[in-house]
């Protein structure tokens, strides 16, 4: 009789724990014979369980928790690169900013306009991209508006272009040179489009000084690539304050 109520009770425990299995793989898993607890815990298992369609859920719901774990991963860093390149582009733009106010207050000279810039690119959607003087083109409606959201939106996009080339890990651990380098090379997009859709010619080789124009877009571009380093270990100090409360 005791033998026979352990194996009554033990079936019973079985049956509540396949049901427990099922509700979480959502697959059949059968039940064979009478189960006693004085069986080996393997003879328990192949024999009580079927342990083929127990695995198998197992290793379906491990693939599926690996595949959800992955796409929210990358939604993540996907995430966190936009963040990063939004935050350190800004930050490098307003440099840039500051040095135009900068150099209008004490010497005289006028930074770009962005009005301009505006204006420029108002005119794309119409299919006309250079112009002979961008100064004497009809204004666009909210030019000013066009000119200040180009303005940083090309700087967000530089920063992301030094994301892809050093990798998101280096937000963490900024270091200059990348950023230096980038924003140098940053000063092609005026000398090949910008200047010459404005009318100036390709680094600026239709104005009065074309010596001087360039001398001072490379300046401008450096004063970004500090941007970009400056910006970057404000970034890391945010990013890793953040960690160390979590």
């Amino acid at each position: 009789m005791g033998s026979c109520h352990r194996r009554t009770r033990a079936s019973g425990a079985a049956q509540r724990a396949a049901r427990h299995l099922n509700s979480l793989f959502g697959r059949g898993i059968e039940l064979s014979g009478n189960i006693s607890l004085q069986e080996p815990y393997s003879d328990y298992l192949t024999r009580g369980f079927g342990w083929g369609p127990m695995t198998s859920g197992l290793y379906e719901s491990r693939e599926l928790a690996t595949h959800q774990i992955g796409v929210v991963t990358k939604m993540t860093r996907e995430f966190e690169f936009v963040t990063s390149a939004a935050f350190i582009g800004a930050g490098a733009t307003l440099p840039m900013d500051l040095w135009g106010a900068f150099r209008r207050r004490f010497f005289s000279i006028r930074p770009l306009d962005l009005k301009l810039l505006g204006r420029w690119f108002g005119y794309m959607p119409r299919g006309r991209f250079i112009h002979d003087d961008i100064t004497r083109a009809e204004p666009v409606k909210g030019e000013a508006v066009i000119g200040w959201v180009a303005h940083y939106g090309i700087g967000c996009a530089f920063a992301a272009l030094l994301l892809a080339i050093c990798g998101l890990d280096w937000t963490s651990r900024p270091t200059p040179l990348p950023a230096l380098l980038v924003g140098l090379g940053t000063v092609a997009a005026p000398f090949f489009f910008m200047q010459p859709g404005f009318g100036a010619g390709i680094a600026g080789s239709r104005t009065q000084d074309p010596g001087l124009v360039r001398v001072r877009s490379v300046l401008t571009h450096v004063v970004y690539g500090v941007g970009l380093y400056a910006s970057a270990l404000v970034w890391a100090a945010l990013s890793n304050g953040e960690g160390g409360k979590g």
